[in-house]
């Protein structure tokens, strides 16, 4: 993929490549890119026929016709909107824009020939070289390549200082329409577009988000994530007609966001209101009808979540589907105490149970939850949308006459509440094993990726680690993995564990990776800091934990975070699975099999994989042998009486790295408590005899950041793949060889 004698060299004058042989290396990667990620199915000859026919249309100027020649091999329609995608790709890697090369390819392609003879470098910080790499677009090894990132990186940097300054400001709103008014938005990165985005609703100003979407590049405004954002400033600025058709635009393009589904469930539910306001029952009937199948679709997408689902239940009842109603209120409801079973303090999590026990004529339950999020830190926006919800539901029970005194004051007692309300706190229980709990989450972190969040203060070492960068993209990508390896027909967490270690190992070579001081280890030391020059890395450049898997290189902080993921995606899909069947068992009434299911999640429920950063010492002499960071199964107790697991049951090593010199893949952890923490007695000796001893650094806690996302790979801080990738691009990695024997070379001195 990334041999150097194929590409243009950014920086050579003396280049001279004519428009056809721009064109043949184009297409040669969308071809290439297509057949890797699996939309293309052909043998080599076939490819080359392929991209041969494609060029001659581009050629004679029939674009179209080189289009289709192109995607007509796709055996179904996500497959060709994915092709589309992977075009655009390399495309817009070479600075050519997505409209124009639509509109006339060999023309684009001429002007963009034109300027490489005349050794131009890119015009625009959107024209990055490396744009989308690791989809399987050629990458120009040479030393422009890494000055163009250096000046992209200045960009950015000088963009996020900006953005900074005006947020910072006595009124940051203000300053930030006025920082917005003078930038070319055309020149901004894709990340530094969806920050002002981000920026402007975070601070609710909805109309200054529609401006910014509209006046965006069309490359950036077909990615689906700012799409979303776009769709619902439009909502909650009235203008719903356009919001639904975005969303209806996106559920086209096959988006798997929940969230879309909600929207335009909450839209065809406004739509029913109006309709029954004006006493057009059958059109408010209708509505009524396609929110609830909007909403039913996005829970479908991820059952794990009470968002949209928990709008299902009180929707059938309106409609007189009660025995539906009550089935998904039971579901939903299980959903509720299984996501406060771990005790994290989240009031949707306990007005959704309110709202469950109060269809389901629990008034003790609703008395129960309600004490709950009243003792929840929540904001007046939360309690707003919560009251909506209970309204709604206490006027569909008394429009059938069966209304709920207990649902009518938990919304008076939500109401009464002014402010932010703080919450009361929760202290761990006064017992050694809910103290334990504690600790163990003090000093190790983990992450669900519902959203993008990255790890920070682990850049060292001359460049060799990175922040390392979690999002919604790296679960999909990872669930992939673990699917396509058979992860999911499991169901014991030490096996899942056990069969993770297989493939991180197979991936990274950690056989020959254990040995600090040998050649394995001494290329990884070489590579990672060369990859950080030529891709212009800063101090707190980001790598997704996908990209450290396609890239193939890893030490144990890439072996954590990859499990930590991979442990999430095989949970996370079990959890699903079960949620499915669970809906069936009480569709049909069948008690029984919904309490064993039940059992069965709240038993999942128990273990979480988590990564913790350690100083490894001998225990005899408590001398330090090195730092580490690897990742611990942990165990929590049974719920208690309130439906808590708060309590520590086992932890256990489960260390993908050190199988070998340090025994770390396994064995259970003997906890202590020591003055300023806890420290962990690993059971097992290492190669050399010796009992080791686990002390947490003390930076190790949970530092997650909130981190712009619009669906993009970042591999050192930059972009490497435009959203979809985590679909298209090879579960099994990327060969990047090429690019590794290069940086080594350029950081060789002899060289």
């Amino acid at each position: 993929m990334l041999s150097a004698g194929k590409y243009i060299d950014w920086s050579a004058a003396n280049v001279s490549m004519g428009p056809r042989q721009t064109v043949r290396r184009v297409v040669e990667d969308v071809v290439n890119a297509g057949a890797r990620s699996g939309q293309l199915v052909l043998d080599a000859a076939s490819k080359a026929e392929l991209g041969g026919k494609i060029v001659d249309a581009f050629e004679s100027g029939r674009v179209h016709e080189g289009i289709l020649l192109f995607v007509e091999h796709a055996n179904n329609l996500r497959a060709r909107a994915a092709l589309i995608r992977i075009m655009d790709s390399a495309l817009l890697t070479l600075g050519v824009t997505v409209q124009g090369a639509r509109e006339a390819w060999f023309a684009e392609l001429s002007k963009l020939s034109e300027r490489l003879e005349a050794g131009a470098l890119p015009g625009s910080p959107r024209e990055s070289p490396v744009r989308d790499a690791f989809r399987g677009i050629t990458v120009p090894l040479a030393p422009a390549t890494s000055e163009v990132l250096r000046r992209l990186a200045l960009v950015e940097a000088r963009f996020e200082r900006s953005l900074e300054t005006a947020l910072c400001a006595p009124d940051p709103l203000k300053a930030l329409e006025r920082f917005t008014n003078e930038l070319s938005l055309w020149a901004l990165p894709d990340q530094s577009i969806m920050a002002l985005l981000e920026s402007f609703a975070e601070r609710e100003s909805f109309a200054d988000v529609v401006k910014v979407f509209e006046r965006a590049p069309e490359s950036f405004r077909s990615y689906a994530a700012p799409k979303r954002e776009y769709a619902l400033a439009l909502h909650l600025l009235g203008r719903n007609m356009e919001a639904r058709s975005v969303l209806l635009g996106l559920v086209r393009q096959h988006d798997t966001d929940p969230v879309v589904a909600g929207l335009l469930g909450k839209l065809y539910k406004h739509e029913a209101t109006e309709a029954l306001a004006k006493g057009d029952l059958d059109a408010g009937r209708q509505c009524l009808i396609r929110a609830v199948a909007s909403y039913q679709r996005g829970f479908a997408m991820d059952r794990t979540q009470l968002y949209p689902g928990v709008n299902v239940p009180s929707l059938l009842l309106a409609l007189g589907r009660d025995k539906e109603a009550i089935a998904h209120a039971r579901t939903i409801l299980t959903l509720a105490e299984l996501r406060s079973s771990y005790a994290t303090g989240n009031f949707f999590d306990a007005t959704a149970a309110i709202e469950m026990c109060a269809l389901l004529r629990d008034e003790a339950g609703v008395h129960t939850w309600v004490e709950r999020a009243v003792a929840t830190a929540s904001e007046p926006w939360q309690r707003r949308s919560a009251v909506g919800n209970l309204q709604r539901l206490a006027q569909t029970l008394d429009d059938k006459g069966r209304p709920s005194e207990a649902l009518n004051q938990a919304i008076r007692s939500l109401s009464a509440i002014e402010a932010s309300n703080p919450g009361e706190g929760r202290s761990a229980p006064n017992t050694n094993a809910g103290r334990m709990l504690s600790a163990v989450q003090d000093v190790t972190y983990r992450f669900e990726a519902r959203h993008a969040r990255r790890l920070t203060g682990n850049y060292q070492l001359a460049g060799i680690a990175h922040d390392v960068r979690v999002t919604p993209a790296d679960l999909r990508f990872f669930t992939r993995i673990a699917n396509e390896k058979g992860l999911d027909q499991l169901s014991d967490p030490g096996e899942v564990s056990k069969a993770i270690d297989v493939l991180i190992r197979q991936r990274f070579g950690t056989d020959a990776l254990e040995e600090s001081d040998g050649p394995a280890h001494q290329v990884f030391d070489q590579t990672m800091p060369g990859l950080a020059r030529f891709m212009a890395a800063q101090q707190d450049s980001q790598t997704n934990v996908s990209a450290d898997w396609l890239n193939g290189l890893g030490d144990c902080r890439q072996h954590a975070p990859t499990k930590m993921l991979l442990f999430e995606a095989w949970k996370r899909t079990r959890t699903d699975r079960l949620m499915s069947k669970l809906l069936d068992a009480h569709g049909a009434d069948d008690k029984g099999r919904a309490a064993e299911i039940r059992a069965e999640l709240f038993e999942l429920a128990r273990y979480e994989m988590r990564v913790m950063d350690a100083l490894i010492l001998n225990h005899a002499g408590g001398e330090l042998i090195e730092e580490h960071t690897l990742t611990v199964l942990s165990t929590r107790k049974p719920p208690d009486a309130n439906g808590e697991m708060r309590e520590l049951d086992e932890l256990r090593l489960a260390d993908s790295f050190y199988h070998r010199v340090h025994a770390l893949a396994d064995g259970v952890l003997s906890v202590t408590a020591v003055p300023h923490g806890v420290t962990f007695e690993v059971p097992n000796l290492s190669a050399d005899g010796r009992q080791l001893l686990l002390l947490p650094a003390p930076y190790s806690r949970d530092r997650s950041l909130p981190n712009p996302d619009f669906g993009q790979l970042e591999f050192r801080g930059v972009q490497v793949a435009s959203p979809g990738w985590e679909q298209e691009v090879p579960t099994q990695g990327l060969d990047l060889a090429e690019l590794h024997a290069y940086v080594r070379k350029a950081s060789d001195p002899r060289s």
